[in-house]
């Protein structure tokens, strides 16, 4: 039997949405907070999607002894997004609270979180290095409804990761 934990990164779901704190450095304290509570000590199988991947790629980069596999979803390189998205991200935080309850089914966290997220993690995240020294077993797996972000930075993530295998479950 295998045990399986699904955690909402801060702002995400039912977890907690303060107003600051949307950094990667605190991003991985809660990650690695929440494995001690949950008492995982062994090697385990780390999943992330979409941004989730950035913070699966910083955790197991930074710990490769506790991580044995890897699979990042409908994640990418680098955080560009359309410009749509990034126009929506760069209205007024007043403006975006009216927005929350009508987004509040089909978005992770609410318009106000997204864009502190926008702004102090994904605009500046880059794993292009971390990806070249990740050594344990990659899935990559990417379709072609993603288009919160430019197609391209979800395709070289399979070369930019050694031995990294890659599933396309759309089409091109």
């Amino acid at each position: 039997a295998n045990r399986v934990i699904a955690i909402d990164l801060r702002g995400h779901g039912h977890s907690d949405k303060p107003a600051t704190g949307y950094s990667m450095g605190q991003i991985q304290n809660d990650l690695e907070a929440a494995l001690d509570i949950l008492g995982v000590n062994e090697k385990f199988i780390l999943l992330g999607h979409s941004f989730g991947g950035a913070v699966a790629t910083e955790f197991a980069a930074t710990n490769p002894t506790r991580v044995s596999h890897l699979i990042l979803i409908a994640s990418a390189g680098e955080y560009q997004l359309n410009p749509f998205y990034r126009f929506l991200l760069n209205l007024p935080s007043q403006f975006l609270r009216i927005l929350t309850p009508f987004t509040r089914n089909w978005l992770g966290a609410p318009p106000p979180v997204l864009k502190d997220w926008y702004a102090n993690i994904l605009s500046v995240w880059n794993g292009w290095s971390l990806f070249r020294d990740l050594r344990m077993p990659t899935l990559i797996i990417r379709g072609h409804l993603d288009r919160i972000y430019k197609k391209p930075l979800f395709e070289e993530m399979s070369r930019a990761i050694p031995d990294a295998e890659e599933a396309n479950v759309g089409a091109s």
